[in-house]
């Protein structure tokens, strides 16, 4: 079954405060295309190469703390122009180097657009690592942009782990900030994320979202605050209230910023041939089918021509025992004709045949007009050649259809010269040639 691997990250902070942070338990879940959590839990970073190959895509959910939302004003351009423009635009607002940094926007929309910007390194390692544990698709995204939004208020997300809290708020489809707390026992964890509420968020409806364990702490903490108690609700987190929105279209139609489309690397775009394993297998199984039919034919059609061929000299040898036989169907059709004449009969490609059938054309066609007349005519090749002097255009067309109804065909007329079969023997002919073939 298809399905997308959810990874949640930890900040650059707590991955530069361990040693090895990829030895550090990362939560992941495990989501059908319908919906459905399969699997969920946490694992080093370092051990998710179990889980990775089999997923469709993997999603990577980057600390808040680490991506910085940005609401830019800038002119109306193109996709390709407002990537290259983005350092300039986003200069003053960052606190490190544009060009140190991954710079992903949405589509410019009013005059404004949104930026998420990411460090470039940190970016690249986890795409590197990542792929190089075998993902098939890999995208990224903001956490502070994927958890679940109501109308009309804003969602704070709480994790705690490795020593720290992740405190991530999120206040409109496309703005959020997140921030890094290293607070000293649990107590004080809550005390300074209500604080950090206080600060942060000191008016409007907040739905804030804390582990399960520590959900009473927090919604003592928050009913004993009268700025809070009242316009404050505390859920339990969950994975499907953190992927809420991940990488699905935001509110005013405007794109899910996607992190990994400003990442470049050595081998992103590198063929992945396992996808394509299973259609390359049955298309060589098609060709194989189609080759051993053609030839499997091919080798029926010449049994056949060669029993027809044996036939054909058995029969002419019968008959003119005498004779050397070479092409046995021309050498047939030639004793055939003969026999024919010397019994006094004629053949549609005797001349005088030949003759007489052209003169009734000729004299419906072309003997009323005057404007064609006949200059030579010529008998080889079973053929007759006439050549004849028109004073305007030779209406072949016409010429055609009336040596048709004598069973003739012109075969062509070019520099004035008609060259007229019998329509048997150009149908004899094309079988004779289509019998040695098949015998060659």
């Amino acid at each position: 079954m298809l399905s997308t691997l959810y990874i949640s990250l930890p900040s650059k902070t707590v991955a530069g405060a361990q040693g090895d942070w990829m030895s550090l338990g990362c939560p992941f879940a495990l989501m059908s295309n319908e919906g459905l959590l399969q699997q969920h839990g946490e694992r080093p970073f370092a051990q998710m190469a179990e889980f990775i190959p089999k997923a469709r895509q993997v999603v990577m959910l980057l600390a808040a703390s680490d991506v910085t939302v940005l609401q830019i004003k800038a002119p109306p351009l193109s996709a390709a122009r407002l990537k290259a423009a983005l350092p300039n635009l986003v200069e003053d607002q960052l606190a490190s180097d544009p060009a140190g940094a991954v710079l992903v926007s949405t589509s410019v929309q009013d005059g404004s657009c949104t930026v998420a910007a990411v460090d470039k390194k940190w970016m690249e390692f986890l795409a590197g690592a990542v792929l190089g544990f075998g993902a098939r698709k890999v995208s990224a995204y903001a956490s502070q942009l994927c958890f679940e939004l109501a109308p009309d208020a804003s969602s704070v997300f709480i994790n705690s782990d490795h020593g720290a809290v992740e405190f991530a708020l999120r206040s409109a489809a496309l703005e959020g900030f997140g921030l890094t707390l290293t607070p000293e026992g649990d107590q004080h964890a809550v005390a300074e994320v209500v604080q950090a509420l206080q600060l942060f968020a000191p008016e409007g409806k907040l739905t804030l979202y804390v582990p399960a364990l520590q959900q009473p702490d927090y919604q003592q903490a928050c009913e004993h605050d009268a700025s809070l108690a009242s316009r404050v609700t505390v859920k339990q987190s969950s994975w499907a209230a953190r992927i809420a929105t991940a990488g699905v279209l935001s509110a005013g139609g405007k794109s899910a910023l996607d992190l990994m489309e400003g990442v470049s690397l050595p081998d992103a775009n590198k063929l992945d041939l396992r996808a394509w394993r299973w259609p390359l297998l049955l298309g060589a199984a098609a060709l194989l089918v189609n080759v051993l039919g053609l030839n499997i034919e091919w080798m029926s059609m010449k049994r056949e021509a060669k029993g027809l061929s044996d036939s054909l000299t058995q029969s002419f040898r019968a008959s003119y025992p005498k004779e050397t036989v070479l092409r046995p169907l021309d050498q047939m059709k030639q004793k055939i004709s003969l026999s024919r004449k010397l019994a006094g009969q004629s053949s549609p490609d005797d001349f005088v045949v030949m003759a007489a059938q052209f003169s009734q054309v000729w004299d419906r066609v072309f003997a009323a007009a005057g404007t064609v007349s006949v200059i030579s005519m010529e008998y080889r090749e079973r053929s007759l050649f006439v050549k004849v002097k028109a004073q305007g255009m030779l209406p072949v067309e016409q010429l055609r259809a009336a040596l048709a109804e004598q069973s003739l065909a012109l075969v062509s007329s070019a520099d004035g010269v008609l060259q007229i079969k019998p329509t048997t023997a150009i149908t004899a002919a094309g079988a004779g040639n289509a019998a040695n073939r098949s015998r060659n």
